[in-house]
């Protein structure tokens, strides 16, 4: 009996029509517009993103130098050690002091990871938040009620008038152009 219950409640909901109300007299039915933006797009063509980028990519070749510079002493240490001329004492020396520098040099490119990604994300949420008040702007001045992030693997833009992307790069560098001695 309690299995059956379900199964009527469903047949009974199916069998109803599906019906909004219709608009009150006098009342128009209006669409809402509905828009893409492109943040990657943003981002990558508009001069705050290129500076944006352009600082990052910097931090990330500032780890990358010091990488390489604990390789090469990590190199240097094992090139002592495999040489001939090192004595038995020596080596034992030679060797903690290999495992403690490859320990520090792993601690250190973890530690220097993490802090990029934290600032990554810093950056990328104060660009968001410096960008949504403009995105709001064109939006509304193109009367668009509703604007979705672009996915280029989900969302296929089928009508370029939907895609609000180059209206608000160009607001964007305006507003940033209007920033007068403010840096990134």
């Amino acid at each position: 009996m309690i299995a059956v219950l379900p199964a009527m409640v469903a047949a009974q909901s199916s069998a109803e029509p599906q019906s909004q109300p219709p608009p009150a007299a006098g009342q128009a039915e209006t669409a809402t517009k509905i828009g893409i933006i492109d943040i990657d797009r943003v981002t990558a063509e508009s001069d705050a993103g290129k500076t944006l980028i352009e600082r990052l990519q910097q931090d990330g070749e500032r780890i990358n130098a010091g990488r390489v510079q604990r390789e090469q002493e990590l190199a240097d240490l094992q090139n002592q050690m495999t040489s001939g001329m090192v004595a038995s004492d020596a080596r034992e020396r030679l060797t903690r002091e290999l495992e403690r520098k490859r320990t520090d040099a792993q601690r250190w490119l973890e530690d220097a990871n993490r802090e990029f990604q934290e600032a990554q994300q810093a950056v990328d949420l104060e660009f968001q938040n410096r960008l949504r008040p403009i995105i709001d702007e064109v939006a509304r001045q193109l009367g668009f009620g509703l604007i979705f992030r672009s996915n280029r693997s989900l969302a296929m833009v089928l009508n370029p008038s939907l895609d609000i992307t180059p209206q608000v790069i160009e607001a964007l560098n305006k507003v940033e152009a209007s920033r007068p001695g403010e840096e990134e």
